[in-house]
């Protein structure tokens, strides 16, 4: 019995050992192999920063009963100095290292055919996802330009957390409050609802949140946003 225990004691720290150090290695190299493929990067191009294995978190319920649930594994990485994530979902594997890419393509578009005060909107990797999903699009599919009007499209009309940033002097005579552009955003769109508008002079950047509850995600948003709704 005596040796049982001693043999079950080994093979706990064995499998302690490979689920903590050994694991994330393989699953790291792994990932960074379908980064490697989806951008046709090299090996040595991709810099693994960060991860979280996956474990179970605590929601508390009602302040009396705790509900738990497993959270997946999330990865940092950095390529051509863009820290991103990549993480899992029931499609398979993906990141969201074209967010800036996509920011920068939709603010710039935004600014040209909308009105030039826009600063950027409100992008997280959920949205490419869910973009992908919507549009039953692969995961190691990449964003291309061409993508851009059908994506704006989907933004302003499907996603629940739509949202634009924008700026102008509120002595200028072209000054719009946060309803008034809400309602000319949508109306560019073809659309009669109002959209979801912020007022700011902070430009719109982009943070990893590293959530022990959720999967990691990137997010922009504009920092010290104004939050006169009436204006």
């Amino acid at each position: 019995m005596k040796k049982i225990k001693k043999y079950i004691g080994y093979a706990l720290v064995i499998y302690l050992v490979v689920t903590i150090f050994f694991v994330p290695s393989i699953r790291g190299m792994v990932l960074k192999h379908y980064l490697c493929e989806k951008y046709d990067a090299k090996f040595s191009e991709i810099t693994w920063v960060d991860y979280c294995n996956p474990h179970v978190a605590e929601k508390d319920v009602l302040l009396i009963f705790n509900e738990w649930y497993r959270v997946g594994y999330s990865y940092e990485y950095e390529y051509n100095g863009v820290r991103f994530v990549v993480a899992k979902n029931e499609n398979g594997y993906y990141d969201d290292y074209q967010l800036d890419e996509i920011q920068r393509w939709c603010t710039e578009w935004l600014q040209e055919n909308v009105d030039s005060s826009i600063k950027g909107c409100f992008l997280w990797t959920g949205t490419l996802s869910n973009y992908y999903e919507k549009k039953d699009k692969d995961n190691d599919y990449v964003f291309q330009k061409t993508d851009l009007s059908d994506f704006l499209d989907y933004y302003i009309k499907d996603d629940p957390w739509a949202e634009f940033y924008y700026y102008m002097p509120e002595d200028s005579p072209k000054y719009k409050s946060q309803y008034d552009m809400g309602i000319y955003i949508s109306k560019s769109f073809g659309q009669e609802y109002r959209s979801e508008t912020t007022y700011t002079k902070e430009d719109v950047v982009r943070k990893i949140e590293k959530s022990e509850m959720n999967l990691w995600n990137s997010f922009y948003y504009a920092p010290d946003m104004k939050n006169d709704k009436e204006k």
